[in-house]
């Protein structure tokens, strides 16, 4: 009998063989590395702390009661933090900051956590699909630095929450489609709901689940479309009505021509496919691209895909299938549809976070085909793996706080206006006013903004330069009418110039305009507190704890209301939670000692006038009470 001839297998075929039980050990061996790396590469997020828009963790009303659990899900409108219907990534939020507070190495351990699950997932998956390499192409995705924005950013959760879903759903989707059962096809429905529901990147599920019957058969016949169809229709209904919320929510649309879309998907492509290969210079605010003209970039991407087609016969289907993966993952976010990250750049590393796995896969399975000596193959796997590892791990340093992260957008990128506007903000916060008013002018001089004229205005205010503060919020409210941190800082603003009457009616247009703004509803409580109205001003107080309860001058603003309405004990109590809060706070510290005095408690206030004395040396205020208090007992 004769034998058939041998043919050697590359990263396009599938194993017919079945796979052997592996011992214990072996098979807790590859978890073990996959975590092991995960925690070498991104260990510098463990210490880090909240960035950007992780403030939503903090700033959200919905995350602080089970009324706002439900309002997640049932009344996505009222989550302003989120133009998104993903329900399922705020509710974990939701989860870790009841159960971890404000804390944010929790968040960030847990985000390790769901990488590393990812990443044997990946393994998993590969293994299942038998792709040479398997265990190597999911080290790579492991420790590849374009994840290091999923892992490191904790509002991210959402590509890693996805993630896990879509892995899982599609492990068992393979399992079905191999084994059959019903009970499983219904899981694998349900799990990509899930991913759905964490983030609607996850669309491309069920195409890809055809490419994987492609890939494995070479064909795809009604079996299979008959397998996807729960999964499609539960995906579509899902994607049109997160489409619905996104378009209500959508800040600012691009107003791309349909052949600039064109060009603008062509060029993320090839940006995504180069940073994979050579992952240098990232950063979080990429150079917008200049779009017109022919979409070369998309015509070269089909030509490559189109080669691959062409020669798979001879190549495998393994290198089509990669990029044809990282097409469809990559799709919902090419600029084909408009959604508002992409006024400030038109691309995100976090945006390739599974897209990655299908050209990784055709990498490890290059290695693992074309290295035929197991020790050459191992050297080239470690010395892959490592130099990424590497990349990762320095470039998860630049999330340490926001500061850090905003100095190093605006190095990699001086054109990043937004980088620029931000980086104002965080100098306005620790009241850095000359270079808060350096990086808002940057800013406003690469693009006129409403809201970088409002922060420009706020380091004015700060500087005790109102009449100009005031001229900027005049720009920003003829840009953006009933902009509320615009008529908020406008209120300020003329409160500096002597101007009480108007400022107490742009304070309460703020409020009108955005109930939720805090620090509007804080300076109309300071506003009806002078004009004699304490009722007023202590609901308005009450009203900003109740958005931001984090704050101290809130609570500290509550307390001086509440001591001039003869409610000692209550002014106290808010007095102490402004310490909690801020200990270091001398103003709060002499206003806690004059409530304790008002109730003979002489030797605790003296406490607290001495602490105002050591925080701020030559406290006027402080002294003459500490002196007063002294001499009131005999």
């Amino acid at each position: 009998m004769s034998r058939a001839p041998h043919r050697r297998r590359d990263a396009g075929d599938v194993a017919r063989e079945p796979q052997r039980p592996q011992p214990l050990a072996r098979a807790a061996a590859g978890p073990l590395l996959l975590l092991g790396l995960v925690l070498a590469a991104y260990w510098p997020a463990l210490g880090a702390g909240f960035v950007w828009d992780d403030r939503v963790l903090a700033d959200n009303p919905l995350y602080r009661s089970a009324r706002g659990l439900l309002a997640i899900w049932l009344e996505p409108s009222s989550n302003r933090h989120e133009e998104h219907y993903w329900p399922l990534t705020h509710t974990v939020l939701w989860i870790e900051r009841a159960l971890f507070g404000l804390d944010p190495r929790p968040f960030h351990a847990v985000s390790l956590a769901l990488h590393a699950a990812n990443s044997i997932l990946v393994w998993r998956l590969l293994l299942r699909l038998a792709v040479p390499g398997a265990l190597l192409g999911a080290a790579l995705f492991a420790v590849h630095p374009l994840h290091v924005e999923s892992v490191a950013w904790v509002i991210e959760r959402k590509d890693l929450l996805s993630g896990l879903l879509f892995l899982s759903a599609f492990l068992l989707w393979l399992r079905h489609d191999e084994q059959g059962g019903a009970r499983r096809l219904l899981g694998a429905t349900l799990l990509q709901a899930g991913a759905m529901l964490a983030k609607s990147i996850a669309a491309a599920l069920p195409l890809v689940l055809l490419l994987a019957a492609w890939w494995k058969r070479g064909r795809i016949d009604r079996r299979d479309l008959r397998h996807v169809a729960p999964l499609l229709a539960v995906t579509a209904a899902i994607a049109l009505f997160d489409l619905r919320s996104t378009q209500e929510k959508l800040m600012e649309p691009t107003g791309l021509a349909p052949w600039e879309r064109a060009d603008l998907a062509g060029r993320a492509l090839t940006f995504y496919l180069a940073k994979l290969a050579w992952p240098a210079d990232l950063m979080l605010l990429h150079p917008r691209f200049e779009l017109g003209g022919l979409p070369w970039a998309l015509l070269g991407f089909a030509a490559l895909w189109t080669a691959l087609w062409l020669a798979r016969r001879r190549i495998g289907r393994g290198p089509v299938a990669g990029l044809t993966w990282f097409a469809l993952l990559l799709a919902p976010v090419l600029g084909l549809v408009d959604f508002s990250y992409l006024r400030l750049s038109f691309v995100a590393e976090r945006f390739a976070y599974l897209a990655v796995l299908g050209p990784l896969a055709v990498v490890a399975g290059l290695v693992a085909t074309w290295i035929r000596d197991r020790t050459a193959r191992l050297a080239a796997s470690a010395v892959l793996v490592g130099l990424l590892g590497l990349r990762a791990q320095a470039h998860a340093r630049t999330f340490r706080d926001d500061e850090t992260l905003f100095r190093h957008a605006t190095a990699a990128n001086p054109q990043a206006w937004g980088a620029w506007s931000f980086l104002a903000g965080i100098h306005n916060e620790r009241s850095r006013y000359d270079e808060a008013r350096a990086c808002a002018e940057r800013a406003l001089a690469l693009r006129t903004d409403a809201q970088t004229l409002t922060v420009l205005a706020r380091a004015l205010i700060g500087l005790q330069r109102a009449e100009e503060a005031l001229a900027a919020l005049d720009r920003a409210l003829a840009l953006s009418p009933g902009l509320p941190d615009a008529l908020n800082n406008r209120g300020t603003a003329l409160d500096a110039l002597g101007r009480p009457e108007e400022a107490l009616a742009s304070w309460e247009a703020a409020v009108l305009s955005d109930g939720q703004l805090a620090e509007a509803r804080s300076n109309l409580g300071i506003a009806r507190a002078r004009a004699g109205q304490p009722a007023e001003a202590e609901a308005q107080f009450r009203a900003a704890i109740g958005l931001r309860p984090d704050v101290a001058a809130f609570h500290n603003n509550l307390g001086i209301v509440l001591a001039g309405s003869g409610r000692a004990e209550q002014a106290i109590a808010a007095y102490r939670e402004a310490l909690r809060l801020q200990e270091a706070y001398p103003q709060c510290h002499n206003n806690l000692g004059v409530a304790l005095d008002a109730i003979g408690r002489h030797v605790e206030a003296q406490q607290h006038y001495r602490r105002a004395l050591q925080l701020q040396p030559g406290y006027v205020q402080a002294q003459a009470n500490l002196d007063k208090s002294l001499a009131s007992q005999p």
